[in-house]
């Protein structure tokens, strides 16, 4: 997204209106994005090692799969199972506590947040939250233009035809 110009006014103009413009002109690009098919829900996920006692590695790696995680194949250290992959932050929450319980204490999950990826379950996701942008007031994806000192709401699919620059695309 590339913010192309701004125009402010010395008598209309206050202090917080180019953030205020920024976020509406980042929250229309989105609903355009989404509208084209091009948006993606991305969720956080963990890079993780889990040593586990070699006789419950199944179990491990039935858990990491039925989580939508990865990972890669295990190796060994003395008595214990190693497992290294990447799994959803939301599947792998209370993933620590099931560990400690089916390795009577002797399993250790360590993780580290490896960035974001497209969520795993996205439409479950959108469906459960049940968000609509457009009934969002506090986070509108509409614009306010000005005319003649006085500025007036413009929606997120009309700017397009209303902006006094060219829209531009890539």
């Amino acid at each position: 997204m590339t913010l192309v110009t701004g125009k402010a006014s010395i008598v209309h103009s206050v202090g917080g209106d180019f953030k205020e413009a920024t976020w509406r002109a980042v929250r229309q690009g989105l609903m355009m994005a989404r509208q084209a098919g091009n948006a993606e829900l991305l969720e956080p996920w963990y890079q993780f090692r889990l040593m586990v006692p070699q006789d419950q590695v199944g179990r491990a790696m039935t858990d990491i799969q039925a989580m939508s995680g990865r990972f890669e194949a295990p190796t060994t250290l003395g008595e214990m199972a190693v497992l290294t992959g990447e799994a959803p932050v939301s599947e792998m929450q209370d993933y620590p506590r099931a560990v400690q319980a089916y390795t009577h204490g002797k399993g250790q999950l360590d993780c580290v947040v490896a960035g974001y990826r497209p969520t795993h379950n996205a439409e479950e996701v959108i469906e459960e939250q049940g968000y609509q942008p457009v009934s969002d007031l506090a986070n509108t994806p509409d614009s306010v233009f000005c005319a003649h000192g006085a500025g007036y709401p413009v929606a997120w699919d009309e700017v397009p035809s209303m902006a006094h620059v060219p829209y531009v695309t890539k």
